[in-house]
């Protein structure tokens, strides 16, 4: 977590192989790759598609590239994400407090 002169405090997030990441907000950059990532992504009927989890596979990619050894392959980052950890890094990599 943060330490009280952190500048871009980090979020801790456990993967399903119990690893532990630390999530920062992410680059101007990032932030375009994530924002095109998860364009049309069905957030409203509460429904998950194959469209829809593959677009969150591609934003967890972007968010873990640097963090995790398997960020570049699709099939590991499926087996390492659920819901709740999709929705603690993709709400830190954007700077927003993820309890909040």
């Amino acid at each position: 977590m943060a330490g009280k002169n952190d500048i871009r405090p980090a979020t801790k997030v456990t993967l399903a192989d119990d690893s532990v990441i630390e999530v920062r907000p992410v680059s101007l950059r990032k932030v375009r790759k994530l924002l095109k990532a998860i364009k049309g992504l069905d957030t409203e009927s509460g429904e998950l598609t194959d469209d829809s989890i593959d677009k969150m596979i591609e934003a967890a990619q972007i968010v873990l590239s640097g963090l995790h050894d398997s960020a570049d392959n699709a099939e590991e980052v499926e087996d390492l994400i659920d819901l709740k950890s999709f929705n603690t890094m993709l709400t830190a990599a954007m700077g927003a407090d993820p309890n909040g």
